[in-house]
């Protein structure tokens, strides 16, 4: 999203991407500027997640998935939904998990390939292997790195 979230994510340094990640959505609303605050929220329950607050996490995706439901951007709502079923996959509800990432890469199918794009494949590869589906755990993790390539 912004070279200095996206390399204080890269070293660990959650807490301080958090903040970042925050006043970036903040800063978004302010101007309004809709999808780029649902994704900025995004990553903020992306961080959550990695923090181990899932259910934090879905307040946070849930209003990233109202903004840019409400911008029309596709690429934000797709990364709002991938989040959404990390979080819940880390709550312990695959079976939620797999239908949410179901439509986030529905979503995703509509918007240029990128990040958004790679995350929902990451976790979609996650669900799969917390089914020990290794073969479709593979085929998501190929698929999210050559998307990342792009």
């Amino acid at each position: 999203m912004t070279p200095e979230l996206d390399g204080l994510i890269a070293d660990g340094r959650y807490e301080e991407a958090l903040v970042a990640a925050k006043r970036l959505s903040i800063e978004c609303v302010k101007q309004n500027r809709r999808g780029d605050a649902a994704s900025a929220l995004a990553i903020e329950g992306e961080i959550l997640c990695t923090l181990n607050h899932p259910g934090k996490a879905r307040s946070f995706v849930k209003e990233a998935a109202e903004f840019a439901t409400r911008s029309g951007d596709a690429a934000a709502l797709g990364s709002a939904l991938a989040i959404d079923a990390l979080a819940l996959l880390r709550l312990g509800e695959v079976v939620k998990a797999q239908e949410t990432v179901d439509r986030a890469l529905a979503t995703l199918s509509k918007a240029a390939p990128g990040r958004a794009t790679a995350t929902a494949q990451i976790v979609a590869a996650e669900i799969a292997l917390a089914r020990e589906d290794w073969a479709e755990a593979a085929a998501f993790a190929d698929t999210s790195l050559s998307v990342a390539a792009v």
